[in-house]
């Protein structure tokens, strides 16, 4: 029998708080470099035709498209910039990877 393994459906960015981040903006970008000046073009789809507008937006924790949580999708290592609804840091990272296990 193969191993199936499960998990999250979406990705949930939470606040300095640990509650659900909630109209917060997420900035995706080049990696090693600053997201919010140097964005990188993310997609809602696999096949990259989607492209999502930056920064995205937020509602309990999920990032939104339409009103319904998204996934996104990119073919590169990534830095990402993560602020709450007033613009406040909540958290960066200059070096993320689209690497799954």
């Amino acid at each position: 029998m193969a191993l199936t393994k499960i998990t999250e459906p979406f990705a949930v960015f939470t606040d300095t708080d640990g509650s659900p981040l909630d109209a917060g903006f997420i900035y995706v970008g080049v990696i090693d470099q600053n997201p919010e000046t140097n964005p990188q073009t993310v997609y809602y789809d696999a096949a990259l035709t989607q492209a999502a507008a930056q920064p995205l937006r937020t509602s309990n924790g999920y990032i939104v498209r339409n009103g319904s949580p998204a996934t996104l999708y990119l073919d590169a290592d990534y830095s990402l910039t993560v602020r709450d609804k007033n613009s406040a840091l909540v958290i960066t990272s200059q070096s993320d990877s689209t690497a799954t296990a």
